[in-house]
């Protein structure tokens, strides 16, 4: 122990005031190391601080649900989507989806079931080398307005055959299946109402494909054939079936047929045209 502190405590040649002096000191410089302990491992841990981050981010995403609950659809791009694109009920028999999900199951592997929570449309589609959630990301919401409409747009548009039909996940219509991860509605907030007929996965994902081939058709078979996957793999995961999927492309390609004829792609390329 330091002399002066061990003299301090004992009472050894000092005047009590000075060892009162000398206590007090000790006595303050262990409550702000315990003070300082206590704050560090409640306010600023790392663990706290992501806890923290976690529930900011759950409070702002509870936000949008209730938002995009009560929100009526509104189709600005393709104004008559809702009325004028159809598609016929799903097939009596699952037989085709059977033999299709036996095909691509053998292609998942643990790697693809370890990162299922990543693989969404942000991640799994690219422009130029650059994913398309960080395109998106990098610029203001003001210049990606109509790519946020777009997808609003088909979303709303699966929901109202996903409402119609009320198709059960391939897994619970096929015998051993197995189920991954977690598809999520087609709309926030309409947790009641499956995104199977047609997945509103791979609605979005031909979407997204549909989309920058018109900004960049010189790659068109890149983003075809990275929906194509995109699309596949939910077979896989045991969301749905090869039926929903064609019941996916269907509504996208009636979408675009209209989207062509109304809107000016180049309203587009804000987000787009620095890369």
């Amino acid at each position: 122990m330091n002399p002066d502190l061990e003299t301090a405590i004992s009472g050894e040649n000092e005047a009590p005031s000075h060892r009162l002096r000398w206590l007090l000191l000790i006595l303050l410089t262990s409550i702000l190391v315990l003070s300082s302990t206590v704050w560090y491992l409640t306010s600023s841990s790392p663990t706290t601080e992501q806890a923290k981050r976690d529930q900011t981010f759950d409070n702002q995403f509870q936000q949008i649900v209730e938002e995009y609950k009560n929100r009526p659809s509104e189709f600005t791009l393709v104004p008559d989507a809702l009325t004028t694109i159809t598609l016929p009920p799903p097939p009596d028999s699952d037989a085709s989806d059977l033999v299709s999900y036996q095909v691509v199951q053998k292609q998942l592997t643990p790697e693809m079931i370890a990162d299922i929570e990543n693989d969404t449309i942000y991640n799994a589609f690219s422009f130029k080398g650059f994913k398309y959630g960080d395109l998106l990301n990098s610029n203001p919401y003001q210049d990606n307005r109509n790519i946020y409409q777009l997808h609003d747009e088909i979303r709303f548009l699966a929901l109202k055959f996903n409402k119609q039909y009320q198709r059960p996940p391939l897994s619970k219509r096929l015998p051993n299946v197995q189920h991954y991860g977690t598809e999520y509605p087609a709309v926030p907030g309409n947790d009641e109402i499956l995104p199977i007929y047609p997945s509103i996965r791979a609605s979005e994902g031909f979407a997204v494909a549909e989309l920058l081939t018109r900004l960049d058709n010189d790659n068109a078979d890149f983003y075809q054939e990275m929906a194509d996957d995109y699309a596949r793999r939910g077979i896989m995961y045991g969301w749905y079936g090869q039926s929903d999927v064609a019941a996916a492309r269907s509504l996208v390609d009636q979408y675009f047929t209209q989207f062509d004829k109304s809107v000016d792609i180049s309203s587009f390329n804000s987000t787009f045209n620095n890369f």
